[in-house]
């Protein structure tokens, strides 16, 4: 089940940014304007928690792209090779 939108005229920000700021702490709160939804407020945490995520599927998709063009041509990257690659743009991967 997913959670209930927090929805909140844009006006708003201007007098209960306060209350604002501590909705967001709890879930994103999207921003609407005449009724609809023009932004989404989120926190600093959850920026960084989802920049992190897409990130981390950004190498995993590129590790894929490695294996299948290994398997297209015959080459090989082995498994230590990738976890290197991958420790270079800061990803650990488990063994």
């Amino acid at each position: 089940m997913q959670a209930i939108q927090q929805i909140v005229p844009i006006s708003h920000l201007r007098t209960e940014q306060d209350e604002i700021l501590t909705m967001m702490d709890k879930a994103p709160v999207i921003l609407a304007q005449r009724s609809k939804a023009r932004a989404v407020l989120v926190s600093v945490n959850e920026w960084n928690k989802v920049a992190e995520e897409l990130r981390r599927f950004r190498f995993i998709a590129e590790a894929r792209a490695i294996a299948a063009r290994n398997d297209e041509d015959g080459s090989w990257v082995d498994g230590d090779e990738v976890r290197y690659m991958m420790a270079e743009r800061g990803v650990h991967v488990e063994d």
